[in-house]
Order: structure tokens, then sequence, then C-alpha cells
């Protein structure tokens, strides 16, 4: 049922008729519907004591929902977004912070099972998420928003992107691009 929520949500956000919707609207429908209900649903499919009864083909199909509905609007609008800094950097900070809890996720083993995913499921996800993370830096740093420089939004993303251990050693390179 909530993986149909986030996709519904996801799929009003990227018709074309949403340019009409006011940027606070908007910022607010990307900041605490999307994001906030990928950000639980990645929670709640990690959670080793769910009970959820998927398996793991299912939670890597709404992994990769979460993942979606969680870069997706932000980018389609980010030209958008980048006429309020402040709705901007309020999201921006949201999806690192959705960004940096999925890639510290691990895969846990009970009795030869892992609960929720594989590693090589996890692996897969990861870099999925990395694939979306990197674009949307690379297309912040294109736009002049996240370069290496002084800006509070710069240094907030950049130190939450260090902190991450799964990507430290790409974050040379992403500065560079």
């Amino acid at each position: 049922m909530r993986q149909h929520a986030i996709s519904m949500c996801t799929d009003a956000l990227l018709d074309k008729h949403v340019n009409e919707i006011p940027l606070k609207d908007l910022s607010t429908a990307l900041h605490s519907i999307c994001i906030v209900m990928a950000e639980t649903r990645i929670s709640e499919l990690f959670d080793p004591n769910s009970k959820l009864k998927f398996d793991h083909e299912e939670i890597m199909i709404e992994l990769e929902m979460c993942i979606s509905s969680t870069f997706k609007p932000f980018l389609q609008y980010i030209k958008r977004l980048a006429t309020s800094p402040k709705d901007l950097g309020m999201i921006w900070l949201s999806v690192l912070k959705v960004s940096a809890e999925l890639l510290s996720k691990e895969s846990y083993e009970k009795d030869g099972t892992y609960f929720p995913l594989s590693p090589s499921l996890l692996h897969a996800t990861k870099q999925l998420a990395t694939e979306h993370l990197r674009n949307a830096v690379m297309i912040l740093m294109a736009k002049g928003i996240c370069k290496d420089t002084d800006s509070e939004l710069s240094v907030l993303t950049w130190s939450t992107l260090g902190n991450i251990s799964y990507i430290q050693e790409m974050i040379p390179e992403w500065k560079n691009m």
C-alpha cells in the first residue's frame, strides 16, 4: 500500500501541471511528503525486526521507488527551487540525510537468511543511490550551487558527503567534475 502512495506522490509531482503550484507548496510537498515518505519506508524495509513478508526482489523494487521519489522531483524542479535558496537548502539537506542513512545500511543475517537484503542486493541498492546522489551533486555544481566554495550549502553538502564512508573515495573525483 505504501509503495503505491510513494509512486502516486512522485507521479503527481512530475506532472506537467505542477509548475502552476506555488513554490512554497511545491517545497512543502517535496520536503514533507515525498522525502519523508521515502525515508520512513526505507527505515521500515531495513528494520531487521520487521514483520514484512516480502521477498528480496520486492524489497529491492520498493527501495528503487524510494530512491527515485527522493531524487526525481528534486532534480525536476531544481531550477525553480534555486530561486528560493532557503527552500532549495532545506530540501537538498533532506535528500542528503536520506542518502546518508541509506548508504550506511548494512545486511543483517540470522540463521543463513539475510534481513532484509543480501549483501549483493544491498550493494546494488547502494550503487543506485550513489549514482542518483552523484548526478544531483553534478547538477548542483553545474548550476554553481555546490561548487567547492565557502557558501553554507556547499560546505554542508561536502561535509555531509565526507561523512558517508561508502562514497568517501569518490568525493575527490566529484569535486573535480
